[in-house]
């Protein structure tokens, strides 16, 4: 069977239905497990991801960037930061406080 994939989600939906069932049961075959089972673990998997995404997203909101660039700058001291580990400028830019 072709699986033809369009733009338009709905449209996408309906024309590769069968495909998509298709494919869902080939991996729940191929996992050992019923279809059924499959698609809750895929929807629990799913839900937990997007509660910890939430929960990242509110403690980042919590978060005192002054602070944080303290924090960062004491334990930093002498050791650079390796690729990919750099603050993003807009945080970086920002003044830290001073303790009075």
């Amino acid at each position: 069977m072709s699986c033809q994939r369009t733009i338009n989600p709905i449209a996408f939906f309906d024309i590769n239905r069968d495909c998509e069932s298709a494919e869902a049961r080939k991996a729940a075959e191929s996992e050992g497990v019923a279809l059924n089972q499959l698609i809750t673990l895929a929807l629990a998997e799913k839900v937990s991801a997007m509660r910890t995404e939430e929960y990242f997203e509110e403690r980042a909101r919590l978060a005192d960037p002054a602070r944080v660039s303290q924090i960062l700058a004491r334990v930093g001291k002498g050791n650079p930061p390796v690729e990919g580990d750099e603050l993003p400028l807009e945080f970086a830019a920002r003044k830290v406080r001073k303790k009075k």
